[in-house]
């Protein structure tokens, strides 16, 4: 599978800008308090740039991410659930699915169709990409927004955030 060179730069940065203390790692762009109001003052100004210069980097890479050019060739053939949530935030029982021989999957066509098969039915419907996003349009009326994240297909059905790998 060739990787896109736009997101992997952008999802560097973001780890970058996350361990800096921006988002998940959970960290503090703050510094440490001195006794003297100079040093406050000096702290708290470095502090606010470096702050200000790592959003921006966060900002930079996020726009990276999402103009990441999506296209046909990404998109089409035989998708397979790999991973989810349901409607109240538990993860997928994959056990289940395997028991019970349940194969959910996305086949998007390079006919311009595609069609979920989840939990034993099917569900048709045609895509397309406008720029650089990927939208399914299920035949009932239903649009559903696909997001690409390393490689994987992200969409939200019915509550439910499922994660597709190609096959």
């Amino acid at each position: 599978m060739r990787k896109n060179p736009v997101i992997a730069s952008a999802v560097v940065a973001l780890s970058l800008a996350a361990c800096m203390g921006l988002t998940a790692c959970g960290g503090s762009t703050s510094t440490a308090s001195s006794s003297s109001s100079s040093s406050d003052s000096s702290s708290s100004s470095a502090s606010s740039q470096e702050t200000t210069s790592e959003a921006k980097a966060a900002q930079d890479a996020e726009a990276a991410l999402q103009s990441a050019a999506v296209t046909n060739d990404d998109v089409t053939g035989t998708w397979k659930l790999t991973g989810g949530t349901d409607a109240k935030g538990a993860d997928l029982d994959f056990d289940l699915f395997n028991k019970f021989e349940m194969v959910n999957t996305l086949t998007i066509s390079d006919d311009g169709r595609f069609a979920f098969d989840l939990y034993e039915e099917e569900t048709p419907g045609s895509w397309s990409i406008n720029d650089s996003k990927l939208t399914l349009q299920v035949d009932e009326g239903e649009s559903i927004e696909v997001k690409m994240v390393d490689g994987n297909l992200h969409l939200s059905l019915n509550g439910e955030q499922l994660v597709f790998s190609k096959q």
